[in-house]
């Protein structure tokens, strides 16, 4: 059984707040929304998190989601010196984003990891050698080599 969680993530320097769901842990899952995301490569990692809800039931989380996100306002609320209160971009359905779906396998042992494809592979010696791009410590990174050298708690991040 797969219990699902509604959270608020409250970032402890800047105060910038982020309502998600997860069915990981809520406490260790950092957020998948792009504002966020980039707000806690620039400020660090250091929030606090809030569960407002564990369920085992989708249509409850989803319901939760739309009604926090509503009254709220997560999407377009500002403080009186027109800065964002919130780092998400849509509401809180449950749905994910307009790109979200099933990607397999690879792609999400690729991004565990924090690595994703370069569109074009350079050429070495005549030779093309897919490379990948690490972004922990943002280094264009050989195929043979991006297990051993990079990914979560092997490479420094910036």
């Amino acid at each position: 059984m797969t219990i699902y969680s509604l959270y608020v993530k409250t970032h402890k320097k800047t105060g910038l707040k982020y309502l998600g769901q997860t069915s990981k842990d809520p406490i260790k899952y950092c957020g998948s929304g792009i504002d966020w995301k980039e707000h806690l490569i620039k400020f660090g990692p250091e929030v606090h998190t809030e569960i407002l809800l564990q369920t085992d039931n989708k249509e409850d989380r989803n319901y939760w989601g739309r009604h926090y996100s509503t009254l709220w306002a997560v999407v377009g609320a500002m403080d009186n010196f027109g800065n964002k209160i919130w780092a998400n971009r849509i509401l809180e359905t449950g749905g994910g984003g307009p790109n979200s779906g099933n990607k397999g396998k690879k792609y999400k042992r690729r991004m565990e990891l924090g690595i994703y494809r370069k569109y074009a592979p350079r050429k070495t010696r005549g030779i093309k050698r897919l490379r990948l791009h690490c972004v922990h410590c943002r280094k264009d990174v050989d195929v043979a080599n991006i297990n051993r050298y990079h990914g979560v708690g092997k490479c420094l991040p910036l």
